[in-house]
């Protein structure tokens, strides 16, 4: 399928190649959250925050308790300067998460480790904290 040969190209390293892929799944698919959530994860990866927001809301008005969805989401509302709602996005899709400690994880790397953005290291610090904290 179109979403599994996407998935490939984003494991891969190659979001980009992904961008096209998903948008003709949705062509056929317009509806489908995990398609939806998996381009929004493609346009985040490439830096195309608005377009990586747009459509990770669409897919979690259709399925919102998806937490990988969240995280990507409050990851791309930290690189809009939004640091308030990335909190927010953050704290749901670990409240929606089935893997908390892999979450935890998560945030701890990105909040400490250098390949990460100072706009989401802040954040997702943040998160981490008030998860430890028992928030």
């Amino acid at each position: 399928s179109l979403n599994a040969r996407a998935i490939a190209l984003i494991n891969g390293g190659r979001p980009e190649a992904a961008i096209p892929l998903l948008e003709h799944a949705l062509v056929l698919q317009p509806r489908d959250p995990e398609m939806l959530g998996n381009l929004g994860y493609a346009y985040m990866l490439v830096g195309e925050h608005a377009r990586a927001r747009s459509r990770l809301v669409a897919a979690l008005d259709l399925s919102p308790t998806r937490s990988a969805t969240w995280l990507n989401l409050g990851q791309t509302y930290a690189e809009l300067g939004r640091q308030d709602a990335a909190l927010d996005a953050v704290l749901t899709g670990y409240r929606y998460s089935t893997r908390k400690a892999s979450v935890r994880s998560a945030l701890q790397r990105a909040a400490t480790q250098p390949q990460f953005s100072p706009a989401w290291r802040d954040p997702a610090g943040a998160a981490l904290s008030r998860i430890e904290a028992g928030a």
